[in-house]
């Protein structure tokens, strides 16, 4: 066996066609990362008969003058069930780049070992892929055990809506009641150009430090395979939901003071006690949609940025404005995305959960996607390719490689 550089086209063709082929390994990712500090190259696997059997994107980053590490971003592809493939790959990758002065290569494969029962504590049903694990570790390459929460470049753990299952009913009974909040209060989803990308970065700057560029770029290089969505509040159909609900509640409330000034008991005290504030509640939203019909504001509260490839839609980023959240928009956000593609996609990545139900720091991201009622699963995780061990102790130690991925 032997490797070499490939052109891209050359990538493009094995890749496209690859059991394990993903968004990150293509030639689209590598230019976006081209542009924010990285250089790249796609390497090929051949046999003895010149077949091209194993291949990858891999980005490079300079840390020192004469020094760089490597990333495979959801890579490498290969055939993960034979053990001398994955033994070759990795020793001949290790002498390739060590007369180019690189200290390691990260891979972290988008392979499944496992499928979590979120209804019985996070209980994890480990499927045959795990024995990977050991062939990666026989191969040389070293297992990154800090990925538990959302530590990992790409998370661990995911959490994947099977569109042809979703159903409203099957949700979780809270997510219900915000979704059809929020369409009571006149939300709408529209699909928009790169121009509105900046309401995006606004409703996700304080959780990814990334700058607006990144996300222009990140449209650019995939153009036409993404998708900008945002949450709109229609305030004409707000005030017509509003008003009918006024009216409704009304008409309920003088029956219920009837009913109270005939029989003054308990029941009927709690009745006209909960229509009181429903009245109240919707005489607020009723002044408050008036208002925005009346000055016909446009008002955006939600985003999200998702990639199509193949059969199945990531949504790589989604925000929305914490002023708004009684307008329950990140829930009514994600269940318009999954219709809309309900028809044309076959999986929804949601991205990411921790894989933790006792992680009380994203216990709120936890619950919000578990409740729409996905199925999880675990994956293999990162591996390192040491190449050049004191350098990659070095980097590791300087904690650079998450500076530069996970800003």
């Amino acid at each position: 066996m032997y490797i070499r550089e490939l052109t891209e086209y050359e990538f493009t063709y094995f890749a496209s066609r690859h059991i394990l082929r993903n968004y990150h390994q293509t030639p689209n990712y590598a230019k976006l990362m081209g542009k924010h500090g990285f250089t790249y190259e796609f390497i090929g696997l051949f046999n003895e008969n010149d077949d091209l059997i194993g291949a990858s994107l891999i980005l490079f980053k300079k840390v020192f003058k004469f020094t760089s590490y490597g990333y495979a971003p959801k890579g490498l592809l290969m055939d993960y069930y034979d053990e001398e493939v994955i033994k070759e790959f990795a020793r001949l990758l290790k002498e390739y780049y060590l007369i180019k002065n690189v200290a390691f290569i990260r891979i972290n494969p988008e392979i499944s070992i496992g499928t979590i029962n979120y209804d019985k504590n996070y209980v994890i049903d480990y499927n045959s892929n795990r024995k990977i694990i050991n062939s990666l570790r026989d191969a040389g390459l070293i297992l990154n055990n800090n990925t538990s929460g959302f530590n990992s470049i790409i998370p661990k753990y995911n959490a994947i809506i099977k569109t042809d299952k979703y159903d409203l009913n099957n949700v979780a009974k809270n997510h219900r009641k915000e979704i059809l909040k929020g369409e009571r209060k006149g939300l709408e989803l529209i699909k928009a150009d790169e121009s509105y990308l900046p309401y995006l970065h606004d409703f996700i700057k304080k959780k990814k430090d990334r700058p607006l560029k990144y996300y222009e770029d990140y449209y650019d290089a995939f153009k036409d395979n993404v998708d900008l969505f945002l949450v709109k509040i229609n305030y004409d159909q707000y005030l017509i939901n509003i008003t009918k609900l006024y009216e409704e509640e009304n008409e309920n409330n003088i029956r219920l003071y009837n009913a109270l000034v005939k029989n003054n008991n308990q029941k009927h005290l709690n009745a006209k006690m909960e229509s009181d504030r429903l009245l109240n509640e919707y005489k607020i939203e009723l002044e408050e949609a008036t208002n925005g019909s009346h000055d016909n504001k446009e008002t955006f509260i939600a985003a999200a940025f998702a990639i199509r490839y193949d059969n199945r839609v990531n949504i790589v980023i989604s925000g929305f404005d914490k002023n708004y959240r009684s307008f329950s928009p990140n829930y009514f956000l994600h269940d318009e995305l999954i219709k809309y593609y309900q028809k044309d996609y076959k999986f929804i990545e949601l991205n990411g959960i921790t894989g933790n139900k006792n992680d009380k720091k994203y216990k709120g991201v936890n619950e919000f996607k578990l409740g729409f009622n996905p199925e999880a699963f675990e994956f293999i995780g990162e591996f390192d390719l040491i190449i050049n061990k004191p350098f990659y102790k070095l980097i590791n130690f300087l904690k650079i490689i998450k500076t530069d991925l996970k800003k």
